[in-house]
């Protein structure tokens, strides 16, 4: 696919197929035991609560196919949970990228983890996503512009775009519910993720 389809840009097209994805995965993803210790409990849906800036990402950076795509397991607690981006620590997502949007609460919050947004303090960084940023930083030798210079042959997305608590406050990792959940459900995802493969990264790079 190369453009727009059907009169879409290409960020639009990936946008409604991203809420298709959570919508369908809210629909087949109920509470289960991810392992004897805890439960999964609670659900945060980003693209919902952070939808806005979450579009205002894809349209200001996925304007046309890419060679590289690197892709997540699924949001953070002080990430993409606070700001729906993929990879996206405060610091990035505000100062770097120079995105603003509301975020709001979602419909239910465990106690221990509000969703603050860009408000975030800068001493609750996701751990793993500013450790991505910096390792791109570097790549491009500390240039003032490295973030606009990655993506204009790299994008970043999330196979699962779903967080998920467990009754100790904490993140429970993908990792450990993937044996979890149905085998459909996991289905969906990887056809999803494949589709992204397909549509938005040249094909020259996808293998």
């Amino acid at each position: 696919m190369e453009g727009s389809q059907e009169g879409q840009p290409r960020w639009e097209q990936f946008y409604v197929c991203s809420k298709a994805l959570n919508e369908t995965l809210r629909q087949r993803t109920p509470p289960f035991p991810c392992n004897p210790i805890y439960r999964y409990i609670y659900t945060y849906h980003p693209l919902e609560y952070a939808g806005e800036i979450y579009r205002n990402f894809l349209e200001k950076y996925l304007n046309g196919p890419k060679k590289i795509l690197f892709v997540g397991m699924n949001p953070s607690r002080y990430g993409s949970l606070q700001t729906g981006i993929p990879f996206g620590d405060i610091v990035t997502v505000r100062d770097r990228m120079q995105l603003r949007a509301a975020i709001h609460n979602p419909p239910m919050l465990y106690p221990n983890i509000p969703v603050t947004g860009l408000d975030s303090l800068e001493d609750d960084e996701e751990i793993s996503s500013t450790r991505f940023w910096n390792l791109i930083k570097s790549i491009f030798k500390d240039e003032e512009d490295f973030i606009n210079r990655f993506f204009i042959n790299c994008f970043v997305h999330n196979f699962c775009p779903l967080v998920f608590v467990g009754n100790n406050g904490y993140n429970v990792s993908f990792e450990s519910l993937a044996e979890k959940i149905p085998k459909e459900t996991m289905t969906i995802m990887e056809e999803a993720c494949l589709k992204t493969l397909q549509e938005h990264v040249e094909s020259s790079y996808s293998s």
